[in-house]
């Protein structure tokens, strides 16, 4: 009884909702039933009108005024009472119109937010692509002329070298087992950097920029990508061992710190060969390196 009572109730809401709800021809549907709905009505009024006037008019009495009293009468609010639904239909398919308008120009910023989101990643990759090819000439204009073996070596072969002159600075300071490092009290920290000053020196003008290069480079990484692991992987995948093993070196002893910075939060410095460390211990130097 209770759920019949309550259908009952919702059917008068369920008309009206049906009525002024437009569908796919925007309410016109609505306002031509108002239209026939009125025609039909106020023709019905007239015709009553005519014959009740007929039925009791009296010889030699006008029956104008009588007429139009009961046809403005009765029509006047009739069509007062439908001017007003027409104008709430009309309400109604403004503002479906505006909810239709709001939810295009919604679904239009998305796509142009995609689209601005997929030009900045196109115009980063494209940077990035570039200073790739940028620092990789860069390596390959590296030139060391071998005095003893009466040859240049270039490009990725230089870094072989430099690795090797470090390695022999390195058995010329410290005889015997070398020099080890202790993470946790620093020891052996100033005396490996001492060594690598008197390595770098000589050794400057051929590899500050290169390290500036890959200074930049992690820098825009870090800056304007929000996925960084794609494009470090790429870095790493253009030096080699010896360059990555100078690399951590350079971080490590050296008083670079922006590049330091860089390599330390992108933990850029992984899976290196552990064989090239000039000591075991050494691992300990940055805390972020991983080794093979």
């Amino acid at each position: 009884m209770a759920a019949w009572m309550a259908r009952l109730r919702n059917r008068p809401f369920q008309w009206f909702e049906s009525f002024v709800k437009p569908g796919d021809d925007l309410g016109v549907k609505g306002l031509y039933r108002i239209f026939i709905f009125a025609l039909l009505v106020v023709s019905a009024i007239f015709l009553i009108d005519v014959a009740l006037t007929l039925s009791t008019n009296k010889e030699g009495e006008p029956s104008h005024g009588v007429f139009g009293d009961f046809f403005g009468g009765v029509a006047n609010p009739f069509l007062t009472f439908l001017t007003f639904m027409g104008l709430l239909l009309t309400i109604v398919v403004q503002k479906v119109e505006l909810r239709d308008s709001r939810e295009e120009m919604k679904r239009s910023a998305d796509a142009l937010s995609e689209q601005v989101v997929a030009f900045r990643k196109q115009s980063f990759e494209v940077t990035f692509l570039k200073m790739l090819e940028i620092h990789s000439a860069l390596t390959q204009s590296i030139d060391l002329l071998l005095v003893k073996a009466n040859k240049t070596v270039t490009g990725t072969d230089c870094m072989a070298r430099f690795h090797l002159r470090l390695k022999t600075k390195y058995r010329s300071k410290f005889k015997g087992n070398g020099m080890s490092f202790n993470g946790m009290t620093l020891q052996g920290m100033e005396e490996l950097k001492s060594m690598y000053v008197e390595y770098w020196e000589p050794t400057r003008k051929n590899l500050h920029s290169w390290h500036e290069s890959l200074s930049v480079i992690l820098g825009y990484i870090e800056s304007e990508s929000s996925s960084n692991e794609p494009y470090l992987s790429m870095v790493s995948a253009q030096l080699s061992e010896y360059e990555k093993i100078l690399v951590f070196y350079h971080v490590a002893l050296h008083d670079q710190a922006r590049l330091k910075k860089l390599v330390l939060e992108l933990g850029f410095l992984r899976n290196l060969p552990a064989d090239l460390l000039l000591h075991k211990s050494h691992m300990q130097l940055l805390p972020t390196t991983s080794f093979l």
